[in-house]
């Protein structure tokens, strides 16, 4: 939710809003591990892209779940299969990555706030720019 001063109410955030932060969290990633394997190694880049790519797999599974568990019809073979991914199969490999000495915990813990970053910075623009950004046909003027 959101506070839209134009109109004093709250807005709801679409879960489209998470789909684009996953995937900028993704490119932003790409982008980073470049820098990061040049300026401090490989043993950093890894640590960062196995614990971005972690917590990005961590709130897709999360958002599935969720779905799963408002879904009406309440299927329980996908909340079950949602929640072994989630919990037995994607903590085992946390706990692999962070055990591993092949990987940096600086950067496992740089990894995991990229997306938080995506998401409180694009939380940010949202708060400061209206929703009128769209573009609208009968503004527009063909030179």
């Amino acid at each position: 939710f959101y506070y839209q001063e134009s109109t004093k109410r709250f807005l709801a955030v679409d879960i489209a809003f998470i789909y684009k932060s996953l995937k900028i969290a993704f490119l932003c990633t790409l982008l980073i591990s470049l820098f990061s394997l040049y300026y401090f190694g490989k043993k950093f880049t890894l640590g960062l892209v196995s614990g971005s790519f972690w917590s990005i797999t961590n709130f897709l599974l999360f958002v599935g779940l969720s779905k799963a568990f408002t879904d009406l019809y309440h299927n329980k073979l996908k909340i079950a299969v949602y929640a072994f991914l989630k919990f037995g199969l994607l903590y085992v490999t946390g706990y692999l990555i962070i055990s591993s000495s092949k990987v940096s915990l600086s950067g496992v813990s740089a990894g995991f706030g990229i997306i938080f970053a995506v998401i409180f910075l694009q939380a940010i623009g949202m708060m400061f720019t209206p929703l009128e950004t769209t573009a609208q046909p009968e503004k527009l003027r063909c030179l």
